[in-house]
C-alpha cells in the first residue's frame, strides 16, 4: 500500500518527461506510486514512460486515445479510486518537476495540522536549478476561503496540493478541452474548512509553448474558451 498516489496525464512531453520522472524518485519520501496516463501520445513520450516502469514496479502506465486534458485527470482519479489503496494524491503536470522534499514536506504539514489538503508555493523555470533549503517557519494553518482570495491563482490549479483521496469521491472535471481546473478546484478546496500551506516555492512549473494553454495566450480568442462562461456561472451559484 503506497502512502501516496502521483498522477500524472501526458500528452508529448518526450524532451520534459524524464525530468518530471527524476524528480519524483529523488524525492525524501519515497512510500508512492506514479499513473501516468498517456493522452494518445505521437511523440515517444509513452515509450520512455514504459521504460520507467519496467525499472520500478511503483510506475503504471496506461495508454489511450487523445480525449483531452480533462478526461485524462478524471482516467486518473478513477484508476486510483478503484486500484490504489492510497490515502493521499497529487497532481503533477508532465513538463513540470519538484522539489526533492515536495512530498515529504506536504504530508508533514497536513498530519501537523490534521487537514486534508496541503499546499505549496511554485516558481516559473525554464530549467532546473539546485532546491534551495525549506524553513519550516514558513509553514501554517490557515481557512481555507482566506487562501481562495488571497492566493486565486494557486486555488484553481490543481497540482502543487496534496489532497486526501476521499475529497474526490464525487468530484471530477469539466469534459472541456481548456480552463478544467477553473471547475473544479474550488469544489476541492472548500470541501475542508482548513488548507495547511507551505509558503515556500516547491513546485516548478515550466511555461511549454507547445501545451494546450502555452499555446493559448492571455488575450487570444478560441471558441473552447468561451466554456469557461458557464464555469463562472457555476461558480457563482455555489459560492
Amino acid at each position: 500500500m503506497a502512502k501516496i498516489a502521483i498522477m500524472i496525464p501526458f500528452y508529448n512531453v518526450q524532451l520534459y518527461i524524464r525530468r518530471c520522472l527524476d524528480s519524483i524518485l529523488a524525492q525524501t519520501f519515497q512510500d508512492f506510486e506514479i499513473l501516468l496516463i498517456d493522452d494518445g501520445s505521437t511523440d515517444k513520450s509513452g515509450i520512455i514512460c514504459d521504460e520507467y516502469a519496467e525499472l520500478d514496479n511503483r510506475i503504471h502506465v496506461i495508454h489511450k486515445k487523445n480525449e483531452g486534458q480533462a478526461i485524462t485527470r478524471n482516467k486518473c482519479i478513477d484508476w486510483c479510486m478503484e486500484n490504489s489503496d492510497s490515502e493521499w494524491i497529487t497532481f503533477i503536470d508532465s513538463d513540470d518537476w519538484i522539489h526533492a522534499c515536495y512530498l515529504e514536506m506536504l504530508l508533514n504539514v497536513a498530519i501537523k495540522y490534521d487537514v486534508d489538503i496541503s499546499v505549496c508555493d511554485h516558481i516559473q523555470l525554464d530549467d532546473m536549478i539546485e532546491d534551495g533549503k525549506v524553513n519550516l517557519d514558513c509553514i501554517e494553518k490557515i481557512k481555507t476561503e482566506t487562501y481562495f482570495i488571497e492566493y486565486n491563482l494557486n486555488s484553481i490549479v490543481p497540482w502543487g496540493k496534496l489532497y486526501r483521496k476521499s475529497l474526490f469521491y464525487d468530484i471530477r472535471y469539466p469534459n472541456i478541452r481548456v480552463h478544467e481546473d477553473e471547475g473544479t478546484t474550488y469544489k476541492v478546496l472548500f470541501k475542508s474548512e482548513f488548507i495547511g500551506v507551505v509558503h515556500f516555492p516547491m513546485y516548478y512549473y515550466f511555461n511549454n509553448t507547445n501545451s494546450v494553454m502555452g499555446r493559448v495566450k492571455s488575450f487570444d480568442f478560441i471558441p473552447e474558451r468561451m466554456d469557461v462562461v458557464n464555469i463562472f456561472e457555476d461558480r457563482m451559484i455555489y459560492f
